[in-house]
């Protein structure tokens, strides 16, 4: 895992973290600096050392860094990949048939 998350780093690849896996980049000193979220239950680990900025929303995008707070977030994560890999219009599109709550 450290090598692929290392590899992908040093491309500038985007980084794509739910639940507790941004502690992934945390432990191999990956992103240091970027606003990161995280599931609740591993906030304190991430904030540790203050290598973070923390968020509370439930999707967070810091340059190649995307982030998400757990499985209740799945759609708006998949949907925040999409936004960031082939952009605006074709996320907007994607989402418009999913019908989901605003």
């Amino acid at each position: 895992l450290k090598s692929v998350c290392k590899a992908e780093n040093s491309f500038s690849l985007v980084q794509l973290c739910v639940c507790t896996g941004p502690t992934a980049l945390l432990a191999h000193g990956i992103g240091f600096g970027s606003k990161v979220t995280t599931h609740p239950l591993a906030k304190d680990k991430m904030m540790n050392g203050a290598h973070y900025s923390y968020s509370e929303s439930r999707v967070e995008k810091d340059g190649n860094i995307l982030t998400s707070r757990g499985p209740g977030t799945s759609f708006e994560f998949g949907l925040a990949i999409v936004e960031t890999l082939m952009g605006k219009e074709v996320a907007e599109q994607v989402k418009a048939p999913l019908i989901l709550k605003e």
